[in-house]
């Protein structure tokens, strides 16, 4: 180590140093991306689809409708797949139907089949939270998602500074190289994985769940929308309608597009409706 510049460093000392600095961008980021989200506002209602969205994302959306479709008799299901009706249009527009499946010679669809045929249905949820205050558009998610994220760009500039000059001088790089690669994915996911939400929509959604714990333990047939919406088809392990776990369990075996987020609200299949089965 000489003087102060710790581009003067060795490289035991600099990596040290890069350490310490990891750690503390990291924190840097957590704690900008907690004052940067936008405060957004409460009192908009809420149904099944839009907590789903609120509290996993488009995964649980797709799990919630499969649940309601479900309690309403719309669909069968086993581990093969969801077993389609002859006619979607009575069940509502956020049905996923055979078209919207590519799936026309077959009467059942994968579980990554169910979640590329809502994709449509999520956007416009999406839409809707945003414009309730529940949620940021995806132009100002992104930017705060950046804006969140860099402390640790900074540090990555500064790494790469440091490369540079130990590729002119000839000198060992190789932790250096690993330490830049591994900031570099936690830069990506903290701007590819951002939350959404607004402070707003968090608190909704911490609320609602723990209004809703008690569906942790025993949902009911008429409870299965709103206890999905919560928690996830998880939550439904052990129960007389686990199929539906298994379900979705076994198309995501070879697909990885599960979502889990712990905060949630709902309001059941009683007033989404298993009489208006196609949800908000």
């Amino acid at each position: 180590m000489n003087g102060l510049n710790p581009f003067e460093w060795t490289g035991p000392a600099f990596l040290v140093l890069y350490v310490v600095a990891l750690i503390i961008a990291f924190g840097g980021s957590v704690l900008l991306s907690r004052w940067l989200r936008q405060d957004g506002h409460r009192g908009a209602a809420i149904n099944d689809d839009d907590m789903a969205v609120l509290t996993g994302g488009r995964d649980r959306l797709a799990q919630t409708i499969t649940a309601r479709l479900y309690a309403c008799g719309a669909v069968r299901i086993d581990r093969s797949g969801i077993h389609l009706p002859l006619d979607w249009g009575r069940h509502g527009s956020a049905v996923p139907n055979r078209a919207a499946l590519h799936r026309d010679e077959q009467d059942f669809a994968t579980w990554p089949d169910l979640l590329r045929a809502t994709v449509p249905f999520a956007e416009r949820v999406e839409r809707r939270l945003a414009d309730s205050g529940l949620m940021m558009n995806k132009a100002d998610a992104q930017g705060f998602a950046l804006q969140a994220a860099f402390p640790l760009m900074l540090l990555i500039i500064c790494a790469i500074l440091r490369y540079a000059e130990g590729v002119q001088w000839d000198r060992p790089t190789g932790f250096l190289v690993i330490f830049v690669v591994t900031t570099i994915v936690i830069a990506i996911v903290r701007v590819t994985g951002y939350d959404q939400r607004t402070r707003a929509g968090r608190d909704v959604a911490m609320d609602a769940q723990q209004r809703g714990a008690r569906l942790k333990r025993a949902p009911n047939h008429d409870e299965l929308s709103t206890a999905v919406s919560l928690f996830g088809m998880a939550v439904l392990v052990g129960t007389p309608f686990s199929m539906l776990n298994d379900f979705r369990s076994a198309g995501n075996s070879g697909d990885g597009s599960g979502a889990t987020n712990t905060d949630a609200d709902g309001d059941g299949c009683g007033s989404s409706g298993c009489g208006g089965c196609g949800g908000g």
